[in-house]
């Protein structure tokens, strides 16, 4: 409605600049919880699921740390977001990285 109906083009960010890449390979067994300081609950919610895991599940989740690296990133096993908005370039970032 508010383009009369027209398609307007538009390029999904590519977020080129991680400069890292996901190597499972190389990856410690522990999950990322992707947190940039805006819900609160992203620090309850890692230690929730560390409290309810089966005693045999071999990954722990990890909060995110201030200044974490792109490079840091890929270092995990995979990744969790909690995402906060409907288009999140971090979400586009762990894409790039190859992050599960």
């Amino acid at each position: 409605w508010q383009t009369d109906g027209k398609r307007m083009p538009s390029v999904r960010p590519l977020s080129l600049y991680v400069g890292a890449e996901h190597n499972p390979d190389h990856a410690n067994a522990d999950v990322l919880v992707v947190n940039r300081g805006r819900l609160a609950r992203d620090l309850h919610f890692s230690r929730a699921i560390n409290a309810m895991k089966h005693l045999e599940y071999p990954h722990s989740f990890i909060d995110q740390k201030e200044g974490m690296s792109f490079s840091e990133m890929a270092s995990y096993r995979a990744a969790v977001m909690m995402p906060w908005d409907l288009n999140l370039m971090m979400f586009h970032d762990l894409y790039a990285l190859n992050l599960p």
